[in-house]
């Protein structure tokens, strides 16, 4: 369940300047995160036991990133991962995808929402991410 004030990330960003800015959001407004530069680490956490404390609330992934998987690979992980099978996730990019990669993104990562950097400010994403999760419990 998601607690309505603070939110649980998980950052999944190659980039060192994008994966600092959204951590000191995160860090400003009380929500925890988990940091990872890319999907090698996150499997490598994901293959340990997570405690339902340390359970995110949102995956923010960047879908393109150097070695090991995409973003969107490794959100269809999550989707499969037991534990991180219900979180939001949200997929990210700097670059722009034609419609049919869109869709194709779309479904086999099984993400709740594609954003295009720059990112929107990241109350704005909170929010979001509250009615994505609300709308993802009503239909479990």
């Amino acid at each position: 369940m998601v607690n309505a004030e603070v939110l649980k990330w998980l950052i999944v960003e190659d980039d060192p300047v994008i994966r600092e800015i959204v951590k000191l959001g995160c860090d400003m407004m009380g929500h925890p995160s988990r940091i990872f530069a890319n999907s090698k680490q996150t499997l490598a956490w994901m293959d340990e036991p997570i405690p339902d404390a340390d359970i995110p609330d949102i995956a923010l992934i960047d879908i393109r990133m150097p070695g090991g998987l995409d973003g969107h690979e490794l959100a269809a992980h999550m989707r499969r991962h037991e534990a991180l099978s219900d979180i939001v996730i949200v997929l990210m990019t700097a670059y722009e995808l034609p419609g049919s990669q869109r869709e194709e993104v779309m479904t086999v990562s099984g993400a709740d929402m594609l954003l295009f950097k720059p990112l929107p400010p990241l109350e704005e994403l909170a929010d979001t991410v509250r009615e994505i999760a609300a709308e993802r419990q009503g239909r479990s």
